[in-house]
């Protein structure tokens, strides 16, 4: 799985190449054990086509992890499960 490259930046899904330069810059000062996946995020976020690919992955994976958290539990219900230890 990729890292969050927008999170690796600190930038919003929606910023200007500009703003991806900007940030890549800032966070290469402030933090250079992170340079190589630096490198990684402003080459992918820079190139459009690698962008909206790497965007509709992030968005898919949301979209299971939304699926899977509303998936009901497998075994008794908690009322099940307090009557069977308490007799209610």
């Amino acid at each position: 799985m990729l890292p969050d490259y927008y999170e690796v930046l600190d930038i919003p899904e929606t910023a200007s190449r500009r703003e991806i330069e900007a940030a890549y810059w800032r966070r290469a000062r402030q933090r250079r054990d992170l340079v190589p996946l630096l490198n990684e995020a402003i080459d992918l976020l820079s190139d459009k086509q690698l962008r909206a690919s790497y965007d509709a992955e992030r968005r898919a994976k949301r979209e299971q992890l939304v699926r899977e958290a509303r998936k009901p539990a497998e075994g008794p219900s908690i009322e099940e499960r307090v009557r069977e230890r308490w007799g209610y």
